[in-house]
């Protein structure tokens, strides 16, 4: 598998984010061949913290980056996201 960083926008955190960031951590778990490959979370404060344990408690071992700035846009936030990636592909 080619190197990948996994991006996570959070624009706010509830119970139907937290199923959805879940399944998305389980999956990215179960892939063989994620040597090299990191996740990226971009969003405020406080719905990065949520997703940051939530991430930590799947265990699945990536490197982690947070992005936040809370004086900017959510849109602005992802693009700093981008320029996190510290691997040729990006999703």
């Amino acid at each position: 598998m080619n190197k990948v960083t996994f991006i996570m926008p959070v624009h706010k955190f509830d119970d139907e984010v937290k199923t959805y960031m879940t399944k998305a951590f389980a999956s990215v778990k179960n892939l063989e061949g994620t040597d090299g490959c990191e996740f990226v979370i971009a969003g405020s404060d406080e719905s990065v913290i949520a997703t940051q344990e939530l991430y930590n408690e799947a265990g699945v071992g990536l490197d982690l980056t947070v992005v936040t700035d809370s004086n900017t846009d959510f849109f602005t936030l992802v693009n700093k996201a981008v320029y996190q990636c510290s691997t040729p592909y990006f999703s």
